[in-house]
């Protein structure tokens, strides 16, 4: 989030969580060539997946960029924008997932052999058009508030004094009527696009939400009722039924994580006045984006067993190694050792059988 920050502790934890968020999601990218979803809800994690660490890197550079040279708002627009839409798919998430598991419920006798990984790419990029539209909105609509608080800071600085808010106006007006007109359309609209906007993604993500519930009852009734059916059949119900189970937990985090996004962003449209609440917020919101990062990767991780169990395995194994290591160096060392004290007691003797001559 944009905005004057004075959360130094606050700002540089987050920091080091966002370089770790892209280590993880990498990873569990990995995870992901393996068959533990089907291929379809894999991609669409992928891409889940990535935009976590957009989000992150992103953050990372309009973190330390301003530290290098100076990042005003033209030279720093877009990357505004790709930044807010990582974090508008992190918010509608939930519905794209659910309305593939809708799918695997609906065509359950024989979603298992369909492979349709290029229409999933299509809604993928779909998704990434959709929230970069919805992020240059709100980008755009706040552009003229956030020109207009910097010129007003620019005032200040030029005066060696604060300004209360009519000050400020009128001696904007002397110097940018149109920036001034521009301000005074914002205020007059209260917010009520961004408002709209924001209720929009808030509904949808407890859309999402509400059919993942829905589609989880609907397949344990179903899986009762036919137990006659084919294998196959009954195998995707039982897949259903577990994805549905797994991914449950992870929506619940993103719908009040989502909530929560929604609170602060809209807060900080409508207060440009840049006060405490709003700087600790702006802190906050970003810490919790990097939280999110990591967190919901993880999510996905410890509720699938076998994914889970894959990587306990993994990790054994690297801690295996480790051991392994640590006994081939102590071995060398100790034969390092052993020929020393053998060298040295050659010399000895070699020096000592000398004397005698």
């Amino acid at each position: 989030m944009d905005g004057e920050r004075n959360q130094p502790a606050i700002e540089y934890t987050e920091l080091a969580l966002d370089f770790v968020a892209p280590v993880i999601n990498a990873y569990f990218l990995s995870l992901l060539k393996r068959p533990f979803f089907h291929m379809n809800l894999r991609i669409m994690l992928a891409n889940f997946s990535i935009s976590l660490m957009a989000l992150t890197i992103t953050r990372i550079f309009l973190f330390l960029l301003p530290k290098i040279i100076e990042l005003r708002l033209d030279n720093s627009f877009w990357l505004h924008v790709v930044h807010n839409a990582t974090m508008f798919i992190i918010m509608n998430a939930t519905i794209w997932m659910a309305l593939e598991r809708l799918l695997a419920t609906v065509l359950a006798g024989k979603y298992e052999k369909m492979r349709l990984w290029i229409w999933v790419l299509v809604i993928c990029a779909f998704v990434w058009i959709l929230n970069l539209a919805f992020a240059f909105y709100i980008q755009y609509s706040l552009r003229c508030l956030m020109e207009y608080a910097e010129a007003v800071k620019a005032m200040e600085v030029a005066a060696g004094r604060k300004m209360d808010k009519t000050e400020a106006f009128l001696e904007m007006m002397k110097l940018k009527l149109s920036l001034t007109e521009c301000v005074k359309d914002e205020l007059e609209s209260d917010g009520t696009g961004v408002l709209g906007l924001l209720i929009l993604v808030v509904f949808v993500n407890f859309l999402g939400a509400v059919i993942f519930v829905v589609i989880r009852q609907y397949n344990k009734q179903r899986w009762r009722k036919d137990m006659e059916r084919k294998l196959s059949h009954r195998y995707q119900i039982m897949e259903n039924i577990r994805t549905s189970k797994q991914l449950l937990k992870v929506v619940i985090a993103d719908f009040f994580i989502t909530f929560y996004f929604a609170l602060v962003i809209y807060y900080q449209v409508k207060r440009q006045n840049g006060d405490t609440l709003s700087s600790v917020l702006g802190a906050s919101f970003d810490f919790v984006a990097a939280v999110t990062a990591i967190l919901l990767p993880v999510l996905f991780i410890t509720t699938h067993p076998k994914m889970r169990q894959v990587v306990r395995k993994q990790l054994l194994r690297r801690r295996r190694r480790v051991v392994v290591q640590q006994v081939e160096q102590a071995s060398a060392r100790k034969q390092q050792a052993e020929q020393a004290a053998k060298k040295e007691t050659d010399v000895y003797f070699t020096q000592l059988q000398s004397s005698w001559k």
